[in-house]
This record gives C-alpha cells, sequence and structure tokens, in this order.
C-alpha cells in the first residue's frame, strides 16, 4: 500500500509542477554565463557530530574562498510523502563564470576545502555544476 502512495503523491506533485510552469515567465539570466556548483551529502553516521564539524570547520572554510558570489546551505529534514531520506545536505556555490569556478577550486582555500570533505562527509558526496536560471509567477 505505501508504495501506491509513494506512486500516487508522486504523480500529483509531477502535475503540481507542470501546471506550475504554465503560470511562469522565465526571466532573462542578468549573467548567462553563471555557473552553480551543487555538493549533495548522503546521509552520514553521526548527523549530530557532522552538524557540529560541518559549520565549525568545513562552511568556515568555504566561506574563505574568493570567487564564490553566493552560497547557500541546505540541511534536509523530510521527504514529501514522510518516507525516509536519501540525502543529508546540500551545498550550492555560485560563480560568475566557469573559468571564476576553476580558479576557486584550484586555489589554496578551495584545495583545503576539497581536502576536508573525507573528514566529515561519511555517507559519500555527488557534486555537480550547472546553469542557474530564475522563473517567476506571471502577472
Amino acid at each position: 500500500m505505501k508504495t501506491i502512495n509513494t506512486y500516487v503523491t508522486g504523480v500529483i506533485l509531477l502535475l503540481f509542477i507542470f501546471i506550475s510552469f504554465s503560470f511562469l515567465d522565465r526571466e532573462e539570466n542578468p549573467n548567462p554565463e553563471a555557473v552553480k556548483l551543487t555538493v549533495i551529502y548522503g546521509l552520514p553516521d553521526d548527523p549530530e557530530a557532522i552538524e557540529e564539524y560541518y559549520y565549525s570547520t568545513h562552511a568556515a572554510l568555504a566561506a574563505k574562498m574568493k570567487g564564490v558570489t553566493r552560497m547557500e546551505l541546505t540541511k534536509f529534514e523530510s521527504s514529501p510523502d514522510g518516507s525516509p531520506i536519501e540525502f543529508y545536505r546540500m551545498a550550492e556555490l555560485y560563480f560568475p563564470s566557469m573559468e571564476a569556478l576553476q580558479q576557486t577550486l584550484n586555489s589554496p582555500e578551495g584545495k583545503a576545502v576539497l581536502a576536508d570533505v573525507d573528514n566529515f562527509a561519511t555517507g559519500g558526496i555527488s557534486a555537480i555544476i550547472g546553469t542557474p536560471g530564475d522563473f517567476k509567477f506571471a502577472e
């Protein structure tokens, strides 16, 4: 029965997304060369220890990186249907260009952040790069 409920919830969520797009207008991206690095963290062995380390050490190291125009950190709490979640955290770092991202990650500060991941990310990570964009509701 849970599989059916999960399926129905998924279908309803997809329908909502598709219907919502009909009410949205795509805004022009003010910086078409901008990129976003998204890091998704798997479920850790000890969430409480990770939280302390993440903010006191890892995020503090990341905040020293030059070239990042925005950093957004998300801690996942639950799935829409209440089923167990597969991921623990997400970090989104915005850069004005791919070149800026590469320079930042190759800097001493960027290398320190990358080297630090193994110190706490016991659930593993996935890292992806994309082009950010915004939508706004039509008036």
